[in-house]
């Protein structure tokens, strides 16, 4: 259905007196937008590689090439991760390791932040990783939901390697580790090949 035409139906709707709630009110503008740009990039044969998986985003923040992300896009990306690990057959965390790992996700991660992946650890649970230019940040979660913090960075300077209860991330070591991210963000030039759908 042509971008027109979505928008068109809408309109119908309404002449018919049929109403719409304001969410729906402004989807169709969406709607349309994103229909105009598939158009678009079918008539430029410029389509992303369809090898990636792609992430539903309103058409006006489809920027393929920026390293901009929001937390939202940033934590849907760490999932996608954790599924793609779990599908494979390469991590089965326990329940408790899946409550530790999305409440340090959901703590660290933050808009334009380095991207969080999530890989399987050799004993079939989870970690979660930051890398940016030398630095890494690791949580490395363990069945019973308790984990590792470990921070390096390019020197090879260990800056944090603490031992947490499942659940708790204390504010001190919070803070240093946001501080980590954020500098490690300022050094982003590209997002990994998988993220979001983007080039």
């Amino acid at each position: 259905m042509g971008a027109d035409k979505v928008s068109n139906a809408i309109h119908a709707g309404e002449h018919r007196g049929w109403s719409f709630p304001p969410l729906m009110q402004g989807f169709a503008p969406a709607v349309t937008g994103a229909v105009r740009e598939l158009q678009q990039r079918i008539a430029l044969q410029a389509l992303p590689m369809m090898d990636r998986e792609p992430i539903i985003r309103p058409a006006t923040s489809i920027i393929w090439t920026s390293t901009q992300a929001s937390a939202f896009e940033l934590q849907w990306h760490a999932t996608k991760c954790l599924a793609t690990v779990r599908a494979d057959g390469d991590a089965n965390p326990t329940r408790a390791a899946l409550i530790s790992l999305d409440n340090v996700i959901r703590a660290l991660v933050s808009d334009n932040g380095p991207t969080p992946q999530v890989g399987a650890t050799p004993s079939g649970s989870v970690e979660v990783q930051w890398l940016a230019d030398g630095t890494l940040v690791s949580a490395l979660f363990d069945e019973s939901g308790d984990f590792n913090v470990y921070a390096v960075n390019a020197d090879d300077e260990v800056l944090v390697d603490d031992e947490l209860s499942s659940g708790d991330l204390p504010d001190d070591i919070r803070t240093t580790l946001a501080e980590i991210l954020e500098e490690m963000s300022t050094k982003i030039v590209q997002r990994p090949p998988s993220w979001a759908g983007r080039g």
